[in-house]
């Protein structure tokens, strides 16, 4: 007999920003929700670690204040990018982002939802996910069995909602592979309150980064898109050593002080519906992380929102789990997909022009100011001059 069993309206699988967002939100109607994760907490997470200001704002509304969690350091005043000769392009930021490693940040969620009444289970993996006879959910894994009217599924790319509903493992244009390294020592620079992205030709339909250090550490990476990787080009960790070596005025002379992480990248738009009824996909297991910037930490946070929205509104039986899916799709494609099919095409674009150097062009600069200074199309940030 597993050790944990029981039943409750709501089943949340995965204890990142989607699934605590969506048991704070959940809480907050008075829903009961049970919320169970892989990983004992606090736990690190792989990730770029940069929250955007509207991130910050859905935070805040959660009583969750990201610039304590690193004692006021990591703040993005700005954002920066960079072509291969140099050209660059600024805008600011009239609400602050902040760099909050994932460690800090997963860990306050998770006892904010605690502290909310949500009952939650860590060293708690889910192996799979069966739907009954009568339109319930069972959740069962090696301590594990667990029954709910409805799970929401925020366990990230491989989510076991995947497999229990025959969604395939996204592939080519619908994947991104980003490698991370955290460091120590990088040089002082004008843009050490920016988030700097470098777009260059050996990292087609991605780019490379460097974020405000916390705790004198610096996110740095690169990521490029699953279609247009070519591992015969060199490894991921290769692409990010070469891309470091490449700007020695920011590099030269830093200290790795982790591992060179990689990690699967589910794009929008999802290849496959978000939800049916009994089960709606929240995060990167909904595949919301934008195709052009690779971020996912605000679409994980509004996604979990959204989700819990629509099943607060809705009653637990077979009609009102039907509809509860139907309004959390629509939600979605409200808050997240009309913007990511635009932004697909612009990272296309973007990728023709870095590499047939047309971001020279007076039309073309013109344009990318348009869209990168002023912020539009970019949903995830609040963008001042």
């Amino acid at each position: 007999m597993p050790e944990i069993s029981g039943r409750s309206r709501v089943l949340v699988i995965g204890a990142g920003p989607a699934g605590t967002a969506a048991a704070l939100a959940l809480r907050a109607r008075g829903v009961e929700v049970c919320v169970v994760d892989r990983a004992r907490f606090p736990r690190d997470k792989t990730c770029g670690d940069a929250l955007s200001n509207r991130a910050c704002a859905l935070l805040a509304a959660l009583g969750i204040d990201p610039a304590a969690l690193v004692e006021g350091q990591g703040v993005v005043r700005r954002g920066v990018v960079r072509f291969p000769d140099g050209t660059r392009l600024a805008r600011s930021y009239d609400r602050p982002g902040r760099i909050v490693p994932r460690r800090k940040l997963d860990a306050a969620l998770h006892d904010a939802a605690a502290e909310a009444g949500a009952r939650l289970f860590d060293e708690t993996p889910v192996a799979s996910l069966e739907r009954t006879a009568t339109g319930t959910f069972v959740a069962a894994g090696p301590r594990l069995r667990w029954e709910a009217e409805t799970v929401i599924a925020a366990d990230g790319p491989g989510s076991v909602a995947w497999r229990a509903s025959g969604r395939a493992y996204p592939r080519g244009r619908a994947l991104g592979f980003p490698a991370t390294q955290y460091l120590e020592g990088i040089r002082p620079s004008a843009d050490d309150d920016a988030a700097v992205h470098w777009f260059e030709t050996d990292l087609p339909g991605g780019y490379g980064w460097a974020f405000p250090a916390v705790d004198g550490r610096t996110n740095a990476g690169v990521w490029v898109r699953a279609d247009l990787y070519e591992p015969r080009r060199g490894s991921l960790r290769m692409l990010l050593e070469r891309f470091l070596a490449r700007h020695p005025e920011r590099f030269d002379g830093a200290r790795p002080v982790s591992p060179v992480r990689v990690w699967p990248l589910p794009l929008a738009p999802a290849p496959w519906p978000r939800a049916e009824p009994g089960l709606l996909l929240a995060g990167d297991a909904a595949a919301l992380a934008d195709p052009l910037s690779g971020e996912g930490i605000w679409q994980a946070l509004r996604s979990g929102q959204l989700a819990a929205e629509a099943v607060a509104a809705e009653t637990g039986d077979e009609a009102g789990r039907r509809a509860a899916a139907a309004r959390y799709v629509r939600a979605c494609v409200r808050e997240f997909g009309r913007e990511a099919v635009l932004r697909a095409r612009a990272q296309d674009a973007l990728r023709v022009e870095v590499e047939r150097g047309w971001y020279r062009l007076g039309p073309v600069r013109a344009a990318l100011d348009l869209f990168y200074g002023r912020g539009l199309l970019d949903r995830m940030k609040i963008v001042g001059r």
